[in-house]
């Protein structure tokens, strides 16, 4: 029979400044029985691996409870996630970024509230860990699930992120959530809002359970650059896909229209020509309105401008309604052989 009730499951990659505090908190769970660890080394650059080996050597009655498995090859995020998942053997699962930590009490909570509930998702409330300030962010799971779709698109009364989240393995195995390889940001939405789509059964535990370091996050979360926001466009492209109300459509559209204009602006290492034939489309036929900003950004790319930065950081100083023909005759000045 199988004894484990919650797998947690921690990719590692990159992380040697914050692994050991990670491991402490996981170790130093209430939960003493039917939990296991699986951390996955994602081909780690670093002696992340040897750090967590030694803070284990601390905790010699986890060490029949935690797995260690590696990738020859790093393959970011979404598929060490989806290893992890494949190897774990519990009831529920969880995630657990390796350079955050947890608060003491949270799997046997969470995992309380699921045996209670009999819930696919169980969910708490988190903290904002900048430094030695720290912020609760309350997150609404007991808003009527019509409702919860719309809020994680907003990004404002619940977030869209897996490691707040115990999920129930059967029913994730069962609908194959998981994000594409390669995807960089927004890979926990392209799982969570599959999963809300599907089921009513929610349940949560109103404490802030999880602290999620922001300050200098450079190791599995990465930084914002042109293939996270090319992985932001694709993940709502498809969700765009799914079967959402008007009101979720509208809201994946604006948060939509905001990672394509930000692709824009990323001056250091944009392609237009990749833009012009992934996403402009996306674009006309998503119906968005655009902004004088955006409209005047969105011509300089279907006009071919040879030196894009030099347009969009002169777009920034056109604030009228005219900014688009007043454009046009900037350009032709500084371009003359741009039409």
């Amino acid at each position: 029979m199988n004894q484990i009730k919650v797998s947690v499951l921690v990719p590692v990659y990159g992380v040697a400044k914050y692994i050991e505090r990670c491991a402490r908190s996981l170790f130093e769970q209430t939960m003493t029985y039917g939990i296991e660890y699986i951390f996955i080394d994602d081909s780690t650059p670093d002696n992340s691996i040897e750090i967590l080996l030694n803070t284990l050597a601390k905790y010699p009655e986890r060490k029949n409870q935690v797995k260690i498995v590696r990738h020859e090859t790093n393959l970011g995020l979404a598929e060490a996630r989806v290893t992890a998942l494949n190897v774990s053997h519990g009831e529920y699962v969880i995630h657990c970024d390796s350079d955050d930590w947890v608060a003491p009490e949270m799997y046997e909570l969470m995992y309380q509230k699921a045996y209670e509930t009999g819930a696919d998702i169980v969910g708490c409330d988190y903290t904002k860990a900048y430094g030695k300030s720290h912020i609760v962010q309350t997150e609404k799971f007991t808003l009527p699930h019509k409702h919860i779709i719309t809020e994680i698109l907003k990004g404002r009364k619940i977030g869209g992120y897996l490691w707040n989240r115990l999920i129930r393995r059967d029913f994730y195995l069962k609908h194959k959530f998981r994000a594409d390889k390669g995807i960089t940001l927004f890979e926990d939405m392209a799982v969570t809002i599959p999963m809300h789509l599907v089921t009513d059964k929610i349940a949560y535990v109103n404490k802030p359970l999880y602290f999620h370091r922001l300050e200098d996050k450079t190791s599995m979360s990465g930084k914002l650059n042109e293939k996270s926001i090319k992985s932001s466009v694709t993940v709502l492209q498809k969700l765009a896909m799914l079967s959402l109300s008007p009101v979720d459509r509208k809201s994946l559209y604006s948060n939509l229209k905001y990672q394509l204009f930000t692709r824009l602006n990323t001056f250091h290492s944009y392609n237009p020509q990749e833009w012009r034939h992934y996403e402009l489309p996306f674009i006309r036929q998503s119906g968005l309105k655009l902004s004088t900003y955006e409209k005047a950004s969105k011509w300089l790319i279907e006009h071919r401008m040879p030196k894009i930065q030099h347009g969009l950081m002169l777009i920034n100083k056109l604030a009228s309604k005219s900014a688009i023909t007043n454009l046009k005759i900037l350009l032709k000045k500084l371009h003359p052989g741009n039409r």
